[in-house]
């Protein structure tokens, strides 16, 4: 880690656990775009569908399965001082989370044929469905392990363990391609196996980092047990809520649709995702950094994190937004064929869904923080089923347009929802890095009349993309520097 030390000297306001994080970001995207790619390629439209749908469920169930353990209990071992009190406080969550995780696996596997029939799969499926029971059990431990490594912030172990997860798969998924044995079931098998290897990694990493060989290994309490089950509970709806607003649209689509059809929106997710990827660095974090500040009261330590973290978010998320605007439809059609394209209209729609998701990421973190569990959870329930029945009223008549705009409206009311509930009005306008939005709108404003006055003859997406980043960047740069911003300095670590 000597090059994060020497940056840092050299650059005060650089921050290393936010490059590192940005690094592992950015491994872990590239390897999953190019996983993707190779997969949706070789294995067809159909079966990369119904993978994609068994991927949603899986995703789907994870959060019932972990009960909000992975916030009641093992995101609080971040103020714990003794060995003993966090061996006792993963080993009671491992196994309560075991024991409820075993209940939908058995399921999964011997109801496989039923489920098959309807998600609309063929009977091909059901060894894939049965082999995700597996996978369903392997994501709960490898979430759990790795929640724990966040909460006692060790970036540099959370770094690696991501890295290793993406090479280790793409590393797998080149191997069954090479031995022309790319199946649905053979990708699910690799992908539980992968976490598997990850969470025994995750244990071993996080037993040495927190010296936990000797801890006296115990479960905690009932009575502690019971309390963290009544803040997790509702955590843990909250968390189906906003899986429902993110991923049921996979499984409706592929049962109204077809898998054909679930394949290209599928792909055009993956590319909006990357914006969701831009901002998890920032997110991951802004938790621990924000609850310390909070529980310290320390409001002007509190505006700044948010404005620094948001705001870098917003400048340069926006541009990033744009490319994918620009250059998704030729990246489809190079990286995985024709066949997958969808409609401009409906990445931008997308777009706009994910957007205001993550702005809302402080807001949503200072609920969690401040123990306001119940209103996430209605908020969350409410617009998930939203989501879900608004699916049912318009993908038959206004196909996959229709789910977007029902994706995209119901993210942008859970927003809204976490705006106004998140804080008080005063503290609501000052967390919103406002001087910030502006320059990207400004920035945007120009970089498009720009395009438009030189786009008298049509431009190649690559030309569009390189003229609107230089327009961008040179304006929001421009702003910075006529305004005479000055640095708001290097944020503590936490």
């Amino acid at each position: 880690m000597r090059m994060w030390h020497i940056l840092l000297n050299r650059f005060p306001d650089f921050d290393a656990a936010l490059a590192q994080r940005f690094l592992a970001e950015g491994v872990a995207k590239s390897t999953t775009l190019a996983s993707t790619i190779i997969v949706a390629r070789l294995i067809g439209i159909t079966e990369f569908g119904q993978l994609s749908q068994i991927q949603a469920g899986i995703v789907l169930l994870v959060p019932l399965t972990l009960m909000g353990l992975n916030f009641a209990i093992i995101r609080q071992i971040s103020t714990l001082k003794s060995t003993h009190d966090t061996a006792s406080s993963v080993l009671t969550c491992f196994l309560l989370v075991t024991s409820a995780v075993s209940l939908p696996a058995a399921y999964l596997w011997f109801n496989a044929d039923e489920i098959s029939k309807y998600l609309s799969m063929d009977l091909a499926a059901e060894p894939a469905i049965q082999g995700a029971s597996l996978l369903l059990v392997c994501t709960a431990w490898q979430t759990l392990i790795l929640e724990a490594i966040r909460a006692r912030q060790r970036t540099s172990a959370a770094l690696k363990l991501q890295v290793s997860e993406s090479f280790s798969s793409m590393a797998l998924i080149l191997g069954i391609a090479l031995a022309d044995q790319l199946t649905p079931l053979n990708l699910v098998l690799c992908f539980t196996l992968v976490k598997l290897f990850i969470f025994l990694a995750g244990v071993s990493s996080f037993t040495k980092s927190e010296n936990l060989a000797k801890a006296n290994l115990k479960i905690l309490p009932f009575s502690e047990v019971r309390i963290a089950l009544g803040v997790g509970v509702p955590l843990m709806l909250a968390g189906f809520g906003e899986v429902l607003m993110g991923l049921s649209d996979r499984l409706l689509i592929g049962r109204e649709l077809g898998a054909d059809a679930l394949g290209q929106y599928v792909i055009a997710q993956t590319l909006v995702g990357i914006l969701a990827s831009w901002g998890a660095p920032y997110w991951w974090l802004l938790y621990p950094r924000l609850a310390k500040a909070l529980d310290a009261s320390q409001p002007t330590t509190i505006i700044n994190l948010v404005h620094r973290l948001l705001g870098g978010f917003i400048e340069w998320g926006t541009l990033v937004a744009a490319m994918i605007i620009i250059l998704g439809p030729l990246l489809t059609v190079t990286m995985v064929g024709q066949e997958y394209l969808v409609n401009t209209k409906i990445l931008i729609i997308l777009l706009f869904g994910v957007a205001f998701n993550q702005i809302s990421t402080p807001w949503e973190y200072a609920l969690y923080v401040q123990g306001r569990t119940i209103i996430l959870m209605w908020a969350t329930l409410f617009w998930g089923l939203a989501a879900v029945l608004g699916m049912f009223m318009f993908l038959p008549d206004f196909g996959l347009l229709g789910a977007c705009c029902v994706v995209a409206l119901s993210r942008l009311g859970f927003a809204s929802t976490i705006l106004g509930y998140g804080t008080s009005a005063g503290s609501r306008l000052l967390l919103m890095p406002t001087k910030t939005l502006k320059r990207a709108l400004i920035g945007v404003l120009i970089s498009l009349a720009t395009i438009l006055i030189l786009n008298k003859e049509p431009l190649h997406p690559i030309v569009s993309a390189l003229l609107f980043s230089a327009c961008y960047t040179a304006t929001v740069i421009g702003i910075k520097k006529l305004s005479g911003q000055p640095s708001r300095g290097r944020i503590g670590r936490g």
